[in-house]
């Protein structure tokens, strides 16, 4: 039987409206009460088969039934960051361009993936970017944590140390919850510093938000159809009856990863690095992006190392990608003494947060 082509943004809809994922529904974080925090947490951990994690993560949950401020308005950060990328492509790359959409997702455990075709195998007239929700949190808890390290100047007397923040993104991540959305601000700060701290804060998080859309969207210039296509058991239940267990997937998952998934992944973070560095004027730019790119990896260290897994097997290890973005960034622009200086900062702020770290910049 012949498949038909299907709207892009039909299904894009579908997804929003009653996507399921490993028995959890993706509408039950909006409710927000604290059942379905838990569903959300045990989806997580079964997934990656660490459910005795369950009772040390659920701990971290809010009693209260929380709320998700953010995710009735999120789709227009979407719309934004979709338009943003524009400036960043070549003509060439234009008509995939046109043809992708983005949505967040409140997904578990992944940061982002596009597909190209729906759960019955119909081919979409376009492409999905994917974004797990928890991803702009994430983001902005980082970029928090980062900035309140490098307060300079006459702002230096606000300086303090980012770790809780990025503990907190660590936490939500596993289990999110409106506890961690609400640390996002500044609002210890008076009125005239904490608009220039969370300007700072919405540059670096934007870069993140961009890194990983330009990434997904390098897999769908680059043609990776077939990763596409494995990508699709996260919507495993939608419009269907069958919701196949979490350890099949896993196992399904485990066999499907090749060395081609891996280099497919390596090469989408080269294209949405040099995208980012072909639109910075100086080398300094450059390697702030990279820096900004850095934090974000070193993040996806740490969150391996909390939960004992690895966080997606068709992704090559976290800090492999580090090392290999670092040296294309070494041959490309080569960083002067203030760049390396810089570099040493980071590096010096990135194994406070998290003893573990090791360099990939030197």
């Amino acid at each position: 039987m012949v498949l038909l082509m299907r709207n892009t943004a039909e299904y894009v809809q579908i997804l929003l409206d009653n996507c399921r994922l490993d028995r959890w529904n993706l509408l039950s974080i909006r409710s927000g009460s604290a059942s379905t925090q838990r569903d959300k947490l045990k989806g997580t951990l079964s997934f990656f088969n660490a459910m005795d994690k369950f009772d040390q993560l659920e701990s971290q949950l809010l009693s209260a039934a929380p709320e998700s401020p953010f995710s009735d308005g999120i789709q227009n950060v979407a719309v934004q960051l979709k338009e943003d990328l524009i400036d960043y492509l070549a003509p060439t790359h234009h008509a995939e361009y046109q043809k992708t959409q983005m949505v967040f997702l409140p997904l578990p455990a992944f940061d982002g993936f596009c597909i190209d075709r729906d759960q019955q195998g119909r081919q979409l007239d376009g492409y999905v970017i994917c974004l797990n929700e928890g991803l702009w949190v994430c983001a902005q808890l980082l970029a928090k944590a980062f900035v309140l390290e490098n307060l300079q100047g006459d702002l230096s007397q606000y300086k303090a140390s980012g770790k809780s923040s990025h503990d907190a993104a660590l936490a939500h991540f596993l289990a999110p919850s409106s506890q961690y959305a609400k640390h996002i601000f500044f609002d210890t700060f008076p009125a005239e510093i904490e608009g220039l701290a969370a300007a700072a804060q919405s540059s670096m998080a934007v870069l993140i938000l961009q890194f990983v859309s330009l990434h997904e969207l390098g897999h769908i210039i680059h043609k990776d159809f077939a990763l596409m296509g494995a990508y699709r058991f996260h919507f495993g239940a939608v419009e269907t009856k069958s919701e196949p267990s979490s350890h099949a997937v896993t196992d399904q998952v485990t066999d499907q990863v090749t060395d081609q998934y891996w280099q497919a992944e390596y090469a989408a973070d080269v294209f949405a690095l040099e995208k980012l560095c072909l639109h910075a004027q100086q080398d300094i730019n450059r390697w702030a992006n990279f820096i900004s790119i850095d934090v974000f990896f070193s993040w996806l260290i740490a969150v391996e190392q909390r939960l004992g897994k690895e966080i997606c097997p068709y992704h090559p290890p976290p800090d492999k990608r580090r090392e290999k973005l670092a040296a294309w960034m070494h041959e490309h622009y080569p960083p002067n003494p203030q760049i390396l200086a810089h570099l040493d900062d980071t590096q010096r702020i990135l194994q406070s947060w998290n003893p573990h770290h090791t360099e990939s910049t030197s």
